[in-house]
């Protein structure tokens, strides 16, 4: 699972190691705070020449280290790492209030659009408050259930399947249905070998777009997320409450 994601990461994040700073707080999640997001952020740390943590134990922003990464670092590739509730509602605003500007940096995010859409904040919205003080943004989806499957957002806007993973779309009866029509998100992954998680049908809504003709040049099927479906229980390793 980690040299898949590090063989799909180095794709879309560059072969380098970088900076890596963590939106959460090591206190919590290192004391059995939330498993999931734990894994997360240890699974995509392969991609760190150096972690920090920049959120205290009340996932209030620790200013001062920001300000030495930021007097340390800001001529380096920089990727900040989060998930999209926890940075919105506990990064964003706090940076934009400081003159912290990281021209070289990547926000690395995922996870929490249910939460977001509560708040009334779009990804457009979300992606404009970002860009005013960080260089460039990828989304990605995936679940702790098939680590390592994980599928990055393109500049085009579309998320991509590796060559270890696969998506169908599905009805409310469950019968496969055509491109470019709303329905249940079926992952599929050859990594899970260990426990029943090679194939799961998820509460997500989405929309396989098309294969091997996406703008960006990468091949396979690429798709779209519009998030979890009506009344579905909020959860996930975003969820700051578990």
């Amino acid at each position: 699972q980690s040299k898949a994601l590090n063989l799909i990461g180095k794709n879309f994040l560059g072969k380098t190691k970088k900076i890596f700073v963590v939106v959460d707080s090591k206190e919590n999640l290192f004391n059995g705070y939330n498993n999931a997001r734990t894994a997360s952020i240890l699974g995509f740390s392969i991609f760190a020449l150096k972690t920090y943590f920049i959120l205290d134990s009340k996932m209030k922003l620790k200013v001062s280290d920001l300000r030495n990464i930021y007097l340390s670092h800001k001529d380096e590739e920089i990727i900040f790492f989060g998930f999209t509730s926890i940075l919105w509602e506990n990064f964003l605003s706090k940076l934009i209030e400081n003159k912290f500007t990281f021209k070289k940096s990547l926000l690395l995010h995922g996870g929490g659009w249910k939460k977001m859409d509560k708040k009334k904040v779009s990804e457009k919205k979300f992606n404009k408050i970002v860009k005013q003080k960080l260089n460039k943004i990828i989304n990605y989806y995936g679940m702790i259930e098939q680590t390592g499957s994980i599928f990055f957002k393109c500049n085009y806007g579309y998320f991509h399947c590796s060559n270890l993973s696969d998506i169908f779309i599905r009805d409310k009866d469950l019968k496969l249905i055509k491109n470019k029509k709303k329905g249940f998100v079926q992952l599929l992954s050859l990594l899970p070998t260990s426990y029943p998680g090679n194939s799961i049908i998820t509460e997500d809504i989405g929309e396989i777009i098309g294969e091997d003709n996406c703008k960006c040049k990468r091949q396979g099927k690429y798709f779209k997320i519009y998030g979890r479906a009506p009344k579905a229980e909020l959860r996930g390793c975003s969820d700051a409450s578990n």
